[in-house]
């Protein structure tokens, strides 16, 4: 079979791909799985396709060339065609507005659906090869070949390429991360957080938001952030939480002292409850080697200091990632790909999507890197002679 361009991935970037190729190319998507499939859980299944700001500082690189020739407008513009209407709410992240992933899907299936020239294959690509008819893809138990080939397959599967195109190890990211000391903590919420990422006691990146403790672990937007952020491998790793950032030091300190001095019954065990949770404050009193059962008013100065200081800085040790992975890290550096995401070694051979070295945030981030890194190299086969 021979094709001008085939497709090996059927998800988001593919699938903007597809769209952005003009009708007179024959195209093959090639996915064991039904199209947009993944879609259907993004966003905790309202899909969250993009965001209102585009900033480059929510990606590991400067995505700015890439973004002034398609964007949050553009891709609102493209689901608005297709009949989806969306909004954004108030943190600026932009949704359907039927709230649903599986609106999403559907019309994007009905489109794909509807265009003559695409054909979607429900196999496995095993690899990509040179041929002279420009590109063989080998199948479990086929071939075909094509012009033009777009990686679009992103990281949770193996396809072997040809040589000298450098791929760097794919790494769960947007992740839970798996902590020391979290026994009698599942299902805390700590709301805001500042949480800071030190890597061999260096500070790598910090985020203000929401946190929740689990048994093995912790989780939230920010902690799925900051795992963007973990080396792949890593001996020192932790986190530095502020439990209470919103308090200065000083002020907190006095909070404490006054919250003591009104309720001279308290122990040292219940004086904190007001302030955090109980299972939480019984981890900071433990870090401080209190004695529990003493009246609170017999803390001294020193010890109240010691106790904000570590509400301040309550710190994790980082022991791995645990596997909800949202996306993976890795892949073809940009570097190795033009303007148009074709290899600079391998002319008709472009990488979009999850399968180049592009990480974003949660908020739309990445699906709106995937539908750029589509459109951009889509509309490049369109302007290329045969």
């Amino acid at each position: 079979m021979k094709k001008d361009v085939v497709i090996i991935g059927g998800g988001a970037s593919g699938i903007f791909s597809a769209l952005s190729i003009s009708s007179d190319k024959s195209v093959c998507i090639l996915d064991n799985v039904p199209l947009g499939k993944k879609l259907l859980v993004t966003g905790n299944g309202r899909a969250n396709l993009t965001n209102k700001d585009l900033n480059t500082r929510f990606y590991n690189r400067d995505l700015s060339n890439f973004f002034d020739r398609f964007n949050t407008q553009d891709t609102i513009k493209t689901f608005k065609d297709l009949g989806i209407v969306t909004y954004a709410d108030e943190e600026g992240r932009i949704y359907p507005i039927t709230n649903t992933a599986s609106s999403v899907y559907e019309m994007l299936n009905y489109k794909l659906e509807s265009l003559d020239n695409v054909e979607h294959i429900r196999k496995i690509a095993k690899s990509v090869s040179l041929c002279e008819y420009g590109y063989k893809i080998e199948l479990e138990d086929d071939v075909i070949e094509c012009k033009v080939c777009i990686v679009a397959c992103g990281g949770n599967g193996k396809l072997q390429l040809p040589n000298n195109v450098r791929i760097n190890e794919f790494t769960p990211a947007l992740c839970s991360l798996q902590t020391t000391e979290n026994n009698g903590l599942n299902g805390i919420r700590v709301n805001p957080a500042h949480v800071s990422l030190l890597v061999d006691d260096i500070m790598e990146y910090s985020e203000i938001g929401e946190i929740l403790f689990k048994d093995n672990g912790i989780s939230g937007i920010v902690i799925m952030n900051i795992s963007n952020h973990l080396p792949s491998q890593f001996q020192n790793a932790k986190l530095s939480i502020d439990l209470l950032p919103n308090y200065p030091h000083n002020d907190l300190k006095s909070i404490l002292k006054q919250i003591i001095q009104n309720n001279k019954h308290l122990l040292v065990s219940q004086f904190l409850n007001g302030l955090i949770h109980k299972a939480l404050a019984s981890k900071i009193l433990s870090k401080a080697k209190v004695k529990f059962n003493d009246k609170a008013t017999t803390l001294t100065d020193t010890k109240i200091n010691q106790i904000v200081n570590i509400i301040k800085n309550y710190t994790l040790d980082i022991t791995g990632r645990l596997n909800n992975n949202q996306i993976y890290m890795g892949g073809v550096p940009l570097e190795d790909l033009n303007e148009n995401l074709e290899h600079k070694n391998y002319p008709n051979l472009y990488f979009v999507g999850e399968f180049t070295e592009v990480i974003g945030h949660c908020g739309g981030y990445n699906l709106q890197w995937a539908f750029t890194s589509g459109s951009i190299a889509g509309k490049a086969i369109n302007n290329k002679k045969d």
